[in-house]
């Protein structure tokens, strides 16, 4: 019961964390934290601290008939129960330092090995086996030299505590041969009593030594459960805090904005960005890969905090809307989407909670969906694998337009959504995103000219900061970042050039 609440509590605190705090902590080893370091602190307080408890009450029960019947001889043999503490303290430390460390080798190995299974199409292609299951490998030799460290712990420390038990033995029987001898109080049978006693105790302990060995590794391992546990989010989306307007005009605002990664914080990503955007409004963000474009699409997301200046709604800064409501105005669709290993029904349903069969074929019809998904057999009800894996590249992205438009979102933001399709494929997915933006706050990160062209506004980035902003007409008077951008894409039609797009942006950094 206690396992299975520590369980819920871990992953639902895990779930409240902001963006940055998973930037600096890997799945894998929090998925492994889950599952393996639970188990641990399972057999911790499960069968073993019972066991525990029963050795170390024969233990005390022992010691107090001794008393009973003979304290003087009964303390004498206890007076060497400082070294024997002293030994079961030391031996309680370095176990759990060392299955701490153990603990944490297997959490990176479950990891690689995670992040390996679920890219196998990947490693097989580029025949990467070999290089991974040395990498796997590696974590669990570092796993193996904490064991073994371990296992030379308990050996040693086992050893010590029957060194000191027979120690104690040897002083009872001499003591109590003397007390025999020279004290008319004590009797043969007085000896023997407190000597088996102090025996039963003594052995009682010794037994208590393995439940202990699973007493620290699971001290180990709620060290860091609850360390986990105990952490509070800086952007926390089930917190109720914050303001709720309850009509959204769907004006956003940039004012001198200035960020960088948590996992990157000495690069200056965006160095005091400023932009505007009306209610109803297609803007276009475009320039060289790692310029900013996908970081702004985060920051209205309010994934991350910008360090200096404002990201606003309707002129209130987002900081002080309510996390979880802001991002339900807002529908994103990216490039890469991600579909949950469930029908098509339920991922699209997963962009609003209670909504109809009718509301989810509605989204499906906007996003030019609903007629591929009524060929399949089972239509709504269709598999669509693992990520996605039973769909193509366009129907993915369909489905994902779908899972945003479901909630009629104010704010559309389309981060390079077309770019991973090929032509047939990008026009019908254009198509439904002309649909989708209609009446709608959009904002587009994009390459292709296609999906460019068309926008209300485009601003372009270059190095963090914008530098020309305009329309497609008075921005090619320029020739600036986009008049670049369209020469290279004119030069192949309906493609984009990418590697010449990089070496034009790389040129220009060198000049």
């Amino acid at each position: 019961r206690q396992c299975h609440k520590i369980r819920i509590k871990f992953f639902s605190n895990v779930m409240r964390q902001e963006i940055g705090w998973f930037d600096t902590h890997d799945s894998g080893e929090l998925s492994t934290r889950l599952s393996d370091d639970i188990n641990k602190i399972h057999l911790g307080i499960g069968d073993k601290m019972g066991t525990f408890i029963q050795w170390m009450s024969g233990f005390f029960a022992g010691f107090a008939i001794g008393f009973a019947y003979g304290w003087k001889l009964t303390l004498v043999i206890l007076a060497i129960s400082p070294v024997l503490a002293g030994v079961a303290v030391l031996m309680s430390k370095l176990m759990s330092m060392t299955s701490s460390k153990e603990l944490s080798a297997y959490a990176k190995a479950g990891s690689v090995a995670e992040e390996v299974l679920g890219a196998i199409r990947t490693v097989a292609a580029f025949g990467g086996q070999t290089k991974e299951c040395n990498r796997y490998n590696g974590h669990l030799d570092e796993a193996k030299k904490s064991g073994i460290k371990k296992g030379i712990t308990v050996g040693w420390s086992t050893g010590l505590v029957f060194l000191v038990v027979f120690c104690a033995y040897g002083l009872g029987f001499w003591y109590g041969a003397k007390l025999i001898r020279e004290d008319d109080d004590y009797r043969v049978s007085n000896v023997l009593i407190v000597f088996f006693s102090v025996l039963i105790g003594a052995f009682s302990l010794g037994h208590a030594a393995p439940s202990m060995q699973s007493l620290a590794t699971a001290r180990g391992a709620a060290y860091t459960i609850f360390d986990l546990m105990e952490q509070e989010p800086h952007i926390d989306s089930s917190s109720d805090a914050g303001e709720k307007p309850s009509k959204v005009a769907g004006n956003i605002t940039l004012r001198n904005v200035k960020f960088r990664y948590p996992a990157r914080e000495n690069v200056q990503v965006l160095k005091g960005v400023s932009l505007d955007i009306n209610r109803g409004e297609t803007v276009a963000l475009v320039g060289s890969s790692g310029c900013g474009k996908s970081t702004i699409i985060q920051l209205l997301q309010r994934f991350y905090d910008p360090e200096e200046g404002e990201v606003a709604l309707d002129g209130r800064n987002i900081k002080n809307l309510n996390t979880k409501w802001l991002r339900q105005q807002i529908g994103v669709v990216s490039q890469e989407p991600i579909l949950f290993a469930t029908t098509i029904a339920e991922n699209i349903r997963y962009g609003k909670e209670a909504i109809s069969q009718q509301e989810i074929e509605a989204a499906a019809k906007m996003a030019n969906a609903h007629d591929f998904i009524m060929n399949f057999p089972k239509k709504y009800e269709t598999l669509v694998g693992e990520r996605g894996a039973q769909m193509s590249g366009g129907q993915k992205q369909r489905i994902a337009i779908a899972r945003a438009l479901v909630k009629d979102p104010k704010i559309l933001l389309l981060d390079e959504a077309t770019s991973a399709l090929d032509t047939d494929s990008e026009s019908v997915v254009q198509e439904a995103l002309d649909k989708a933006r209609a009446g709608r706050t959009t904002v587009v990160v994009a390459h292709r000219l296609s999906t460019i062209k068309t926008a209300d506004k485009i601003a372009g980035f270059q190095e963090g900061v914008i530098v020309e902003n305009g329309t497609h007409e008075q921005l090619m008077e320029k020739g600036g970042v986009y008049h670049t951008l369209v020469t290279n894409q004119e030069e192949i039609p309906g493609q984009a050039d990418p590697l010449k797009i990089a070496k034009t942006s790389l040129s220009k950094e060198r000049k």
